[in-house]
């Protein structure tokens, strides 16, 4: 029915043409309440239920009402794409678990995604990471521990000697990062090894006795919306791979790690080379070895967003090409005025990547 700009909430349904007698109006006292910008709380008659109402000039909802909606039946598990509520046979349509490094840790296309899809994204990307690294803190990766003397002690830390798969783990980067978990069954940390520490650790949370811990147990990472572990059944994105893309062997274990674990994985998104590898470089080779395999093994879900950064970005966004940019496309690179660094694309880059993806969400389906 129409929009009543009159009767905002109704109660039970009267004879037609009748108002319900509990329906709240605008003229009922205290009402509406404000809580936020163009929202207003209301309660029925019965004192029972509690309505968020968000109108804009016309009488409908607006926009930001319809994300707080949809946002809300996500979180609980609906599928609004048809696929039932918490539980149920259809697969939740979300939230959307963004899994990847810097690509994607804190990147506008997220928040655009998000916008345009009207569900929640998780940001589970980390900056610095590998394919391994991410594979692993999602869960998707089955990762052993070996630490000093066996056995984790009764508090503090302990050396992590091993790990198992043992690639690829980036040591020398500056980019500091913990997971937590579990380890041969007692709660903790795993401090990764990086350029300001003397190695990796493990340290517990709380003192206890000395516990076994025999070379190879595995560590299990505790659900987090940061990892990825617990959404497992959400639309999942992944964008790995840049910083290990010389091995294409381990992006190929823990890429079929992550749809393995993450099965209702939709997008897969390709690498992208840098500004110092053109075409015929080995680093451009590289790249177009990863792709190549994604686009063959995943062709439903592959998404070759370097190609759409070179040939279509600019125009998108309504740049006109500079004659670096030419150069650049000449030689198969992102053009230098979508770039940030030589790796790294820019805030509105970003951002036109987010409303390009969100159309081929919505081809996909959710």
């Amino acid at each position: 029915m129409p929009w009543n700009r009159e009767v905002d909430v109704r109660g039970p349904a009267g004879p037609e043409g009748e108002l319900p007698t509990d329906a709240a109006r605008r003229s009922d006292p205290g009402y509406p309440k404000p809580v936020a910008e163009n929202i207003v709380e209301v309660v029925d008659s019965r004192g029972a239920m509690t309505f968020v109402v968000a109108r804009g000039s016309d009488g409908a909802p607006t926009r930001a009402a319809g994300q707080l909606i949809a946002r809300t039946l996500t979180e609980l598990g609906y599928d609004l794409d048809g696929g039932g509520g918490p539980g149920g046979d259809g697969a939740p349509a979300g939230p959307i678990i963004a899994l990847g490094d810097s690509m994607t840790a804190d990147d506008a296309w997220l928040q655009v995604l998000e916008d345009g899809l009207l569900i929640p994204v998780r940001d589970a990307g980390l900056a610095g990471q590998t394919s391994t690294e991410v594979a692993f803190r999602s869960g998707a990766l089955a990762v052993s521990m070996t630490v000093a003397g066996d056995q984790i002690p009764a508090s503090g830390s302990v050396a992590v000697t091993a790990l198992a798969p043992s690639s690829d783990w980036r040591t020398g980067v500056s980019v500091q990062w913990t997971e937590r978990g579990t380890l041969a069954g007692v709660p903790g940390t795993f401090r990764h090894q990086n350029a300001s520490n003397g190695g990796a650790t493990f340290v517990r949370d709380a003192p206890g006795s000395v516990v076994s811990c025999p070379p190879g147990t595995r560590f299990y990472v505790t659900p987090d919306e940061k990892t990825g572990v617990g959404y497992e059944r959400c639309p999942a994105t992944i964008w790995v791979g840049r910083n290990n893309h010389t091995s294409l062997a381990n992006i190929q274990r823990d890429i079929q790690a992550m749809v393995t674990r993450f099965p209702n994985t939709k997008l897969i998104l390709s690498v992208t080379n840098t500004q110092n590898e053109p075409a015929g470089s080995a680093g451009y080779q590289a790249v177009m070895a990863i792709n190549s395999w994604l686009a063959t093994t995943f062709p439903s879900r592959y998404v070759n967003v370097r190609r759409w950064l070179i040939d279509d970005a600019l125009r998108v966004m309504g740049l006109t090409p500079t004659a670096a940019d030419t150069t650049a496309i000449g030689e198969d690179r992102i053009p230098p005025q979508l770039m940030n660094d030589d790796t790294h694309i820019t805030p509105a880059a970003s951002a036109a990547l987010g409303g390009y993806l969100t159309q081929v969400y919505r081809q996909k389906g959710i």
